[in-house]
């Protein structure tokens, strides 16, 4: 018993113990009695981003397939499939006249036209679960925007809701990202 001024082993021991008493109890009562709310897939928040992620990809390579026209009026079948003209002229060697000017912009409204209802779906569904749940739901109004980027298509949706059960929690947009080799390959022939 060697203690020139210090505590000794067993007060050592004593000490941690404490701490770690202080520690498990600060952390049980932050998460029972304050209660924390996280985003997660039961606020509806992480459901409707992948829910959003599927809805486009499954559109996005069909419309790639047909050169962005979900119904092309002006096309040329090949291998049964109708892809639409976006250079036309019926003269030989003559430059072609452009059918379908700003074709960026023209893909992300008819993406936006073939997945809105879609997603709009997603996002009824993902409260009606919350109400199932218990939760109290307030939503307004949706509005669906979706822009290609040089890597990535961004999916958001304004869509304010407030979800209340003990605590409340308010979110006003939802934003899903999907890397494209379909919006890279756009952007690298100048079709922004």
């Amino acid at each position: 018993m060697n203690n020139k001024g210090g505590i000794g082993k067993k007060g050592q021991i004593t000490i941690f113990i404490i701490i770690a008493i202080l520690i498990v109890a600060s952390v049980l009562v932050f998460f029972f009695w304050i209660k924390p709310t996280f985003i997660t897939p039961a606020t509806g928040k992480l459901g409707l981003e992948e829910c959003m992620k599927e809805a486009v990809e499954d559109k996005i390579s069909k419309l790639g397939e047909q050169a962005g026209f979900i119904n092309p009026g002006f096309y040329y079948t090949y291998k049964d499939k109708e892809i639409g003209y976006l250079c036309y002229t019926n003269q030989y060697y003559t430059p072609c006249v452009m059918q379908k000017p700003f074709l960026k912009q023209h893909f992300e409204s008819q993406l936006k036209e073939s997945v809105q209802n879609e997603i709009y779906d997603c996002y009824d569904d993902s409260l009606a679960e919350l109400e199932k749940r218990g939760y109290t739901v307030t939503g307004s109004e949706k509005n669906l925007n979706i822009s290609i980027e040089l890597n990535q298509i961004i999916v958001e949706l304004d869509a304010p809701v407030s979800i209340t059960r003990e605590s409340s929690s308010r979110f006003t947009k939802f934003t899903s990202r999907l890397n494209s080799p379909l919006s890279t390959r756009m952007a690298l022939n100048g079709l922004e």
